[in-house]
């Protein structure tokens, strides 16, 4: 009897012990999955450092600006004839003037650029006279010029010491002609009031040219320009040494 009694105890205790163990790993996976889901929560000081993180996107760069200047000679090979009067003493309007030029301009990219350049007045002053007979009639024409263009650059080598940008683009042309004739003997002395008459004109043609751009610094560089235009019966070209400064 006692060792039965000890039997039923022993098995008693099993059961027991097997129904405390049992449940034990549903607690497990229990805790386990709330410590899933702490881990998936997603807090503020991650969602600001995202938040950081976005405000330090790159942003595009600013386009350079640059800035160009120059001093040369200017030359007009005119094929027509003018007068201030019909049948009049006629003059051809061909001959060389100074040149200076100011132009502002931006890169669009490493390679290309547009820029806004102009000419500061230009003035052109020819004359012609008859001779051989007692009566001298003279023309006396100046012509001045102001130009515009907006002239679009390629560039082979932003980098390079020495590189070169062919350009075109659009001139805008202002014009003035102030003409004076007389009519003398061949002693000087008038034998009418003399004639003056004043022309304007406003016109636009293609222009084409091209830099040689001699690197002298980081943002400084040595600029030999060539321009060229043809308008109304007149070939132009325009040679100087500039320069070009980059902000």
């Amino acid at each position: 009897m006692t060792r039965q009694m000890i039997v039923l105890s022993s098995f008693v205790v099993a059961v027991g012990v097997v129904g405390l163990a049992g449940p034990r790993p549903a607690f497990a996976q229990a805790d386990a999955s709330s410590d899933k889901t702490t881990t998936n929560t997603t807090s503020p000081s991650s969602t600001t450092a995202s938040s950081d993180q976005s405000d330090m996107l790159p942003r595009p760069k600013t386009p350079t600006l640059f800035v160009t200047g120059g001093y040369g000679i200017g030359m007009d090979q005119s094929s027509h004839f003018v007068s201030n009067q019909p049948d009049g003493l006629q003059t051809n309007l061909s001959g060389r003037m100074t040149a200076r030029s100011l132009g502002v301009g931006t890169f669009l990219t490493p390679r290309l650029s547009v820029r806004f350049e102009m000419t500061l007045p230009e003035t052109l002053a020819v004359s012609a006279s008859t001779s051989g007979t007692p009566v001298v009639e003279s023309l006396s024409v100046a012509q001045t010029t102001t130009t515009g263009a907006v002239l679009f650059g390629y560039h082979t080598a932003s980098t390079r010491e020495v590189s070169v940008a062919y350009l075109g683009g659009v001139l805008f042309v202002s014009q003035r002609q102030d003409s004076l004739s007389q009519v003398l003997t061949d002693t000087g002395m008038p034998l009418a009031a003399p004639m003056v008459s004043n022309a304007y004109a406003y016109r636009s043609a293609a222009i084409a040219g091209a830099d040689v751009n001699i690197a002298l610094g980081h943002r400084l560089a040595l600029m030999p320009e060539f321009r060229a235009w043809s308008l109304n019966g007149t070939f132009s070209t325009r040679t100087s040494l500039g320069f070009r400064v980059i902000f």
